[in-house]
Formats: structure tokens, sequence, C-alpha cells
């Protein structure tokens, strides 16, 4: 709550005994904003909201708190089946290591204290699953004749509509990164090839 230092409850943002349905976008509440639920919106083609966001502050400002928020709370909002999580963290970032052994089925990858040469590969990683996914969409949608899908909220609708299609549903994969800043050398000591083959994928990624 920006407002005071109390304690928010599961229940004052709304958490329920079943996992919430992830249609067009994922939204994860991470505390209140003047008394109500506010929340992180992950959207995906025509969705309400943009792919990602950037949190700023200061040292002991809370920004690993909100990293965590993410974590616990989309996990207990979404079923693994909508949602996954890959976490990485680059030189002085910790908040990753605390998920290494905790066994939640939402985390695929956890990837702590890299160094900033980790950066492309990490990337290169999860470029290779959305080609894998881009390719899943066309075959899978020759497949049916025609059937195009845009984007995985499409695909998960008409697997929802087909449950003997023999596909399972896809889930969101949410990449928090703890220590971003560490993704992109500093002025006059980074490498001119490293720096842009960073940028390149990165611009893939978000488009």
């Amino acid at each position: 709550d920006t407002n005071s230092n109390k304690f928010v409850t599961y229940e004052q943002i709304g958490f329920g005994e079943v996992f919430a349905k992830a249609d067009e976008a994922i939204e994860i509440p991470i505390g209140l904003s003047a008394g109500k639920p506010y929340s992180i919106v992950f959207g995906c083609g025509g969705a309400k909201a943009n792919i990602g966001c950037m949190v700023l502050g200061r040292v002991r400002y809370g920004k690993s708190s909100v990293f965590h928020s993410v974590v616990i709370n989309g996990a207990m909002k979404y079923s693994p089946e909508d949602l996954k999580f890959w976490l990485l963290d680059f030189k002085s970032g910790a908040a990753s290591s605390s998920y290494i052994n905790a066994n939640i089925p939402h985390i695929s990858l956890v990837a702590a204290n890299n160094s900033t040469e980790d950066a492309f590969s990490l990337l290169k990683l999860l470029s290779n699953e959305l080609e894998q996914r881009q390719r899943e969409f066309n075959s899978f949608g020759v497949s049916k004749k025609g059937v195009s899908f845009s984007d995985i909220a499409e695909y998960n609708l008409y697997i929802e509509q087909h449950p003997n299609c023999g596909k399972k549903r896809m889930p969101r994969i949410v990449v928090v990164i703890d220590e971003a800043q560490d993704l992109i050398p500093p002025m006059g000591l980074d490498d001119a090839d490293y720096t842009n083959n960073i940028k390149v994928l990165l611009t893939d990624i978000a488009n």
C-alpha cells in the first residue's frame, strides 16, 4: 500500500480458492494503491497492456519485494498450465536465488548471480523458446486446414474449444530480471558486437 506500511492480505487483492483464467492478459496484483488492488499487467497481441514493465528505485526502496510479489502472487493466482516464470539476476542481484530449491511448479528457470557475459546465452534461450512456439502455431494451424493464430491467446482459446485436438494449453512466460541494467555494460566498458547482439535479441523478444 503506497499510503501506509500495513500488510496487505490476499483477500484484499481478490484471491479466491480457484486459479484465475489467463485470457488475453496476465494481471498480477502486487499490493494496494489508494485502497484498491494494484496489478502489473502483461498483455499480448491486441490485449489491453504492454508486454513488460520496469521497476525503478533507490537502494532499499522495495524493488526486490516487487520481484517476490510478482512471483508468489502470480503463482497463487494462475495455474502452472497458464503461467511460467523465468527468473534471472545479474551481478549484485540475488532475488532469484531464493527460488532455487523452492519447488514451485510455475518456475521453469532460475539463473542466479549471472555475469554480464551470461546475458546473451540466457536471452538466446528465451528467443529459441519463442521461435519454437511460433513453429508450433504455424504447424498446428496448417494441420487444421488453414487455422491461424496471431498470438498465444488465440491458440489457447482454440485448444480450449477443441479439447480432443491432442494439444495442451501453452503457458505464458513472464521473465523477471533483477539488476536488469547489468544486461548492458556501462559506456566505455562495453564490447560493441556483444552490446549489439544483446539489443537485437531484446528487440526480437519484445516483438
